[in-house]
C-alpha cells in the first residue's frame, strides 16, 4: 500500500486536529522504527508500543504549546530526536538514577562516597554546593550539563539542539566534567562534607 507523503506543516496540522489519514501515516512510518530502535537498545516489543504512543501523545502536546516549528527540520528528525530522548530517559529511569547531576561522577575524584553522608541537610548542602559550581560555568556549558543530566539528551541530540558537531560535544562535555571535578576538588567545604 503506497501512502501519500506529508509535509511537516501537514503533519502538524492533522496532528492537532486529529486526522485520521495523518494518524495512519504516521503509524505507517513511524511504528516500526521506533519498535526497531527499541529492541536494539535493551528494550522489548511491548516497550516500542508504548514508546511510540508516549511519543505521539508528547508531540501532540509539543504542537499544541507552539514547541514545535516545522520550517526547522524535517518531521521524522523530529520525532526521532524525541522518541530517542524519552527512550534513554525510560532506561535511565530503569536503572533507577536520578534526576540530578550524578554527585558520584562530579566528585569521584575526592574518593568520597556520597553514601556515607549522615542526613539530608548534608546531601542537600551537598548538592548546593555542586549547583553553584555550575552556575559558575559559562552558558553553554551550563547548558550541556542541564541537557545531558536534567533532561537526559544523548550526545547526538545535544549536538543537534546546541548546532555542534557530535565530536565538539562529546569533547566540551568531557572539558565541562572535568572542570566541574576540580572546582570540587578544591572545595574546603565539600571537603568537610565527605570527609
Amino acid at each position: 500500500m503506497f501512502l501519500k507523503k506529508y509535509t511537516a506543516h501537514a503533519i502538524m496540522e492533522g496532528v492537532l486536529n486529529r486526522d485520521l489519514k495523518i494518524y495512519k501515516y504516521l503509524d505507517a512510518n513511524f511504528r516500526w522504527k521506533t519498535i526497531n530502535y527499541v529492541r536494539k537498545n535493551s528494550g522489548t516489543k511491548e516497550d516500542g508500543e508504548e514508546l511510540y504512543n508516549d511519543v505521539l501523545c508528547n508531540i501532540y502536546i509539543n504542537i499544541e504549546r507552539g514547541k514545535y516549528d516545522p520550517d526547522k527540520g524535517t518531521f521524522q528528525s523530529y520525532f526521532m530526536q524525541i522518541m530517542r530522548n524519552q527512550w534513554n530517559y525510560c532506561l535511565r529511569k530503569r536503572k533507577k538514577l536520578e534526576d540530578t547531576v550524578e554527585l558520584d561522577e562530579v566528585v569521584e575524584n575526592t574518593h568520597a562516597d556520597t553514601q556515607d553522608l549522615d542526613d539530608a541537610d548534608n546531601y542537600n548542602t551537598l548538592v548546593g554546593i555542586l549547583k553553584k559550581y555550575v552556575d559558575t560555568l559559562k552558558e553553554k556549558e551550563q547548558e550541556l550539563i542541564r541537557l545531558f543530566y536534567y533532561e537526559q539528551y544523548s550526545i547526538d541530540a545535544m549536538a543537534s539542539q546546541l548546532g555542534m558537531s557530535h565530536d565538539y560535544t562529546k569533547l566540551k562535555l568531557y572539558r565541562t566534567r572535568e572542570k566541574l571535578r576540580k572546582l570540587a576538588n578544591e572545595d574546603p567545604e565539600l571537603a568537610h562534607l565527605l570527609s
